[in-house]
């Protein structure tokens, strides 16, 4: 028996034929009395050309019609990206896709979206060993900004928090968005260029020396031999202008109320110490009671993967520490920090803390001091050729190693002793022998000037905000309190 179509030669039982694809009177037949029996033979070629062509014949068309765009992987408004090497999975979102039912028109709501689906997916933030790479991935390969992905993930910060309580201790949860140092003259300078664009002049290096007050909405403000007069001034020096303000507010009789400062070290670990809690919580702040004195320390500014760095203070040093957001280290460290409270006869902490740096700069040669937890627990100053046979390699090396316990009080080196056996249990492996810790790390929490709610003095248009008036202790806070002085100050301009 042959095909009809092109004459090849069929088997008995062929339903169709295997050159060409016409229905053999077989497969009629089988057609006809068992319809759902039908099927094609594994050699039936013909067939499978006739589809490939097809689909070939469709794409040109739908090519023609609607461009090569409408093939792209993220055509839809949820694509979901799967990543084998990082574990994740995630929704995204393409801001420019025309096709979609859903209009998005910014990044912003594009990050919201994603979120949105993170939380519905339970991202598992802490299997992953680098949320910076795949942050990166995501941003470079779907031309998504950036997303904070552990931000979102709260149920498992809610049962670290729990252990933490457990302890006896207790962890403070901030959502927080790691932007990175390497990152920040960027972004400085996009606040800058749009701040020009609307019209605001700026004058940099200029040293404000002085703000006279005339009247309510008449100021005088000198700068580099120059002055400019002001109906409303906002004075916002950051937190190394402190000294500046409270002389300010001492020539004028401006009041202020000290507050408390912390004093400490900056705890540097191997990052796989950190990593179970850090992959969840960024910046994890703990609060720990030490058992001698019943004092407050905690922790601080923890930066994983990050780096140790001096801080200049104008006349000390000092340590802090920081993480980039392209280039990684292979330790973590944060701060850990004792708060101390003075009442009579002295209040002033912003002094007393200077003093303690600046005993530190001279035993230290004007550099930080480095010392291993278990020289400052047999109470003998460290030197180079230990720390170099360690396991780990601290990441600020201008530093000099010597004995932290001959620049800071004895209450202060009792708490770190007993603050990192507490958290040890919590973290372990911070209270190892190998642990480095710099200092001084002092946290100045300048003297809060007297205002309003507004930030503004009671009988003069002039508004001190941020952390060198004491009215915030971190850049989020200072940012906060600059949108409420300007928001009053445009209320009351209309």
């Amino acid at each position: 028996m042959r095909c009809i179509k092109c004459n090849e030669e069929l088997e008995i039982d062929d339903n169709f034929c295997p050159k060409c694809g016409e229905l053999t009177p077989h497969g009629y037949v089988s057609f006809k009395n068992k319809p759902n029996e039908i099927k094609y033979r594994e050699s039936n070629l013909g067939s499978i050309f006739t589809l490939v062509a097809l689909l070939i014949i469709v794409f040109t068309i739908m090519t023609l019609i609607s461009g090569k765009d409408i093939f792209r992987p993220y055509i839809e408004i949820k694509k979901q990206i799967y990543s084998l090497k990082y574990g994740y999975k995630i929704s995204l979102i393409n801001t420019d896709n025309q096709y979609t039912g859903i209009v998005v028109n910014t990044n912003e709501e594009a990050i919201g979206l994603i979120k949105e689906d993170i939380i519905k997916e339970s991202w598992q933030c802490r299997k992953n060993i680098n949320v910076a790479l795949i942050e990166k991935e995501i941003s470079e390969n779907y031309h998504v900004s950036s997303v904070s992905l552990c931000d979102v993930y709260e149920e498992e910060a809610l049962k670290i928090k729990k252990e933490v309580a457990l302890k006896g201790q207790r962890l403070l949860l901030i959502k927080q968005k790691h932007l990175g140092s390497d990152k920040l003259p960027e972004y400085i300078k996009n606040f800058t260029d749009y701040l020009e664009k609307s019209g605001v002049e700026i004058l940099p290096d200029s040293e404000v020396t002085d703000i006279k007050s005339i009247s309510k909405e008449e100021h005088e403000v000198f700068f580099n031999d120059k002055m400019i007069k002001a109906k409303k001034v906002v004075v916002a020096p950051g937190r190394t202008g402190a000294k500046w303000i409270q002389e300010l507010a001492d020539k004028y009789k401006i009041p202020y109320v000290s507050q408390s400062i912390e004093i400490g070290v900056r705890v540097e670990v191997r990052k796989e110490i950190l990593e179970d809690i850090t992959n969840v919580i960024y910046d994890p702040t703990i609060f720990i009671k030490t058992k001698t004195y019943g004092d407050e320390i905690r922790t601080f500014c923890t930066n994983p993967g990050g780096f140790v760095t001096k801080e200049n203070y104008y006349g000390y040093i000092c340590v802090n520490g920081h993480s980039l957001k392209e280039t990684k280290s292979n330790n973590s460290n944060f701060a850990f920090i004792s708060k101390v409270n003075l009442t009579y006869p002295v209040t002033n902490t912003r002094e007393y803390g200077e003093s303690i740096a600046h005993i530190a700069n001279v035993l230290g040669d004007s550099k930080p001091i480095i010392q291993t937890l278990k020289d400052l627990k047999q109470s003998r100053r460290s030197k180079w050729d230990r720390i170099d046979k360690l396991f780990i390699e601290p990441t600020l090396k201008d530093c000099v190693a010597g004995d932290l316990a001959l620049v800071m009080p004895h209450r202060i080196i009792v708490n770190i002793l007993e603050g990192l056996e507490e958290l040890d249990k919590i973290i372990p492996g911070v209270n190892n022998d190998e642990t480095l810790l710099y200092g001084p790390e002092i946290k100045f929490f300048s003297n809060e000037i007297t205002t309003n709610k507004k930030f503004k003095l009671e009988d003069y248009d002039v508004y001190f905000i941020g952390d060198g008036a004491g009215k915030a202790g971190n850049i989020v806070v200072a940012a906060a309190t600059g949108l409420v002085a300007a928001r009053d100050i445009l209320k009351n301009m209309e």
